[in-house]
């Protein structure tokens, strides 16, 4: 796996992470 893919699945990783937290406070 090349670096740059495993930079951008970390952040897509990170990136529902945030939006399940914010969909969770939102309830």
């Amino acid at each position: 796996m090349l670096p740059h893919q495993f930079f951008k699945l970390l952040s897509d990783e990170t990136r529902v992470r945030c939006l399940m937290l914010v969909a969770r406070e939102g309830e």
